[in-house]
């Protein structure tokens, strides 16, 4: 009995030398990079909202708003495939301006779309004309890159450079 407590100890003292002997030693080590990107691209969602007592009457006016709106921007030289229609909503109300229950509703009706632009110069024309042209809410404008993915890969590759610098400097000073 006591031959096997007395090997089982050996063994126990053993393997942990044996272990630390084969660990490399290694330096692990995160880095960042920002890459600025200009814009060259803007896209501008905006609507229309017309209220009214009569749905079909408002519907009407609402749909020959909307196609003023439409016609302006491919007057703009917009390509169809930059205006995307975003949200269209009917949503009745039981309630006066007062506050108090009627019996006929009245109805909000609203749709709204979004332009993108290739060109940023064309940004303020369209956006006022826009709103010359029977848009009466501008909801989201957002710049941004048509080129976000080599930006990206630049921003990788630099990350890439500083943890290598990092790394460097650190397993120098360790020695």
């Amino acid at each position: 009995m006591k031959k096997v407590f007395y090997i089982s100890l050996l063994f126990l003292f053993a393997t942990p030398a044996s272990v630390f002997a084969a660990q490399e030693r290694f330096v692990r080590v995160t880095a960042d990079a920002e890459v600025m990107a200009p814009p060259d691209r803007v896209t501008i969602t905006v609507g229309l909202q017309h209220k009214t007592d009569n749905l079909k009457e408002g519907a009407t006016v609402l749909q020959q708003n909307i196609a003023k709106a439409l016609a302006y921007c491919r007057a703009q030289h917009i390509k169809d495939k930059n205006i995307q229609t975003q949200n269209v909503s009917i949503n009745p109300s039981y309630y006066a301006a007062d506050g108090k229950r009627t019996d006929k509703p009245a109805y909000t009706l609203a749709q709204s779309f979004s332009v993108t632009l290739e060109d940023l110069s064309q940004y303020e024309t369209v956006l006022y004309g826009l709103l010359d042209n029977g848009i009466n809410q501008v909801q989201d404008v957002r710049f941004y890159s048509s080129k976000l993915k080599d930006f990206r890969n630049e921003a990788r590759a630099l990350a890439m450079q500083n943890a290598r610098q990092k790394a460097q400097l650190l397993a120098k000073e360790a020695h």
